[in-house]
């Protein structure tokens, strides 16, 4: 007969062992878990904080963990583990107390730490605190050496009576940290409980804090101030916390802008080097803008009393026309194009020169002879011209010859053609000044005749 415990070993065997002959058969599939939110009752966020000693407390950090569900209600006896990128903790993990805080104390060298605390897979935001030196105080009785100086002054009685603290409260808006200041009057060396007036606690020894309360309101926070001397004293402070102003309104939208009005833009330009009596060309651009029609009318002036010519020639880019001034100096033109009440202007500066002045040429025979046979020496006006163009010699109102060899004809008429008889051989130079009709001044020409015997 079998024993009822070995049936019963040898049935879980039997189970175990076809479990692990088929898990190699078995395909799991793969899915995706979604996060679970916290439950109430459950973390959901943990509050960290951390106030380094000083003096003689330096070396330590007072940390504490304050965890909340989903709801913002603080949660009791949950394990906290606290983590630390230098030195060690007091205890970890420590269970939250009543007030939902777990505390404990961080001991490291002076420097920077980065702290966490993480509670049921939630994890609170790094925290960096700087570790201050611990100073040490004099040496005194036995242990000073020999060489350490005047002996160490008679300690006088211990201060008695309630520690005077006053604490300040800062303005903050939602989402921003109320910091606290205690200042303390004549204490030793101190710790520091502070209740911020929504659940949340911290004990360490520096006499400020900061907090951020989770909701908008007036919160009476507290701070209980221990000294070396075993004196308490207390005070309080309204924090008061703000909604975060709303944003500032949107600059208003501008007005639309008109489009452009339609318009002209005309050039005006002048042709180079004008001279009294010379046609000067002027051209006009005219572009129209912004839908403008083409201009139906272009008018001209050309200033210093000059008439334009009626010959006004319109190109696709340009209009033309010509100007005659009949005195020198600086004169302005000006054009003007329309079409309807729509109108452009340009205008342009003139510089109009003097005239050149006349000239004429003068040629005369190659064979002249004093004789026998004499054979006399007959010039003529050649060519004449007024303001840079050739003119008729019928042009010439009068000629004065000079002949080189004293003898002058004075203001023959008509005397564009004469014939003069030497009485020496030479080469003589003959000189004409010839009167231009229409010409302001007379013009001069003169030549080389040689005679021979």
């Amino acid at each position: 007969m079998v024993a009822p415990n070995s049936t019963r070993r040898a049935a879980v065997l039997i189970v175990v062992a076809l479990v692990a002959c088929s898990c190699g058969d078995v395909t799991v599939p793969s899915t995706t878990t979604p996060t679970p939110t916290p439950a109430r009752g459950a973390p959901a966020h943990i509050e960290l904080s951390a106030v380094p000693g000083v003096g003689a407390t330096g070396g330590a950090v007072a940390v504490s963990a304050r965890v909340q569900d989903v709801t913002g209600a603080t949660l009791t006896n949950i394990a906290v583990d606290f983590t630390t990128s230098t030195g060690s903790f007091s205890a970890t993990p420590v269970r939250t107390d009543d007030q939902g805080l777990a505390r404990t104390t961080l001991v490291a060298g002076a420097g920077t730490a980065q702290l966490t605390a993480a509670a049921s897979g939630v994890s609170s935001p790094m925290v960096t605190v700087s570790v201050q030196p611990q100073t040490a105080p004099p040496p005194t009785g036995p242990a000073c050496p020999p060489d350490c100086g005047a002996p160490p002054p008679i300690p006088g009685p211990s201060p008695t009576g309630p520690l005077s603290v006053h604490v300040s409260a800062s303005a903050a808006t939602l989402g921003t940290a109320t910091v606290f200041a205690a200042a303390v009057e004549g204490a030793g060396g101190q710790n520091f409980t502070w209740d911020f007036g929504d659940g949340g606690h911290v004990d360490g020894f520096s006499p400020s804090s900061a907090h951020t309360y989770a909701a908008l309101g007036s919160y009476q926070a507290t701070v209980i101030v221990r000294d070396t001397f075993g004196r308490v004293g207390s005070a309080g402070a309204t924090a008061i916390v703000s909604p975060v102003p709303p944003p500032p309104p949107p600059p208003p939208t501008p007005a639309p802008v008109p489009p452009p009005a339609p318009r002209y833009d005309v050039t005006l330009s002048a042709s180079a080097s004008p001279t009294v009596g010379s046609p000067v060309t002027l051209t006009a651009n005219v572009n129209t803008q912004f839908s403008a029609p083409a201009p139906t009318s272009i008018v001209f002036t050309c200033g210093g009393g000059a008439t334009p010519t009626s010959n006004v020639q319109t190109t696709a880019t340009a209009t033309t026309t010509t100007c005659t001034y009949t005195t020198a100096g600086l004169v302005t033109a000006n054009v003007t194009a329309t079409n309807g009440t729509l109108s452009g202007t340009a205008s342009t500066n003139v510089t109009v020169a003097p005239p050149p002045p006349p000239t004429i040429t003068i040629a005369c025979n190659t064979n002249s002879k004093i004789g026998p046979p004499a054979v006399a020496t007959t010039c003529h006006v050649q060519t004449v011209t007024v303001n840079g163009a050739g003119v008729s010699v019928t042009n010439v109102a009068s000629v004065d010859w000079d002949w080189g060899d004293t003898n002058v004809d004075h203001a023959t008429p008509n005397s564009t053609s004469l014939a003069h008889q030497y009485t020496s051989a030479s080469t003589f130079t003959v000189r004409a000044t010839a009167t231009i009709t229409g010409a302001s001044r007379t013009a001069t020409a003169s030549t080389d005749v040689t005679v021979v015997p």
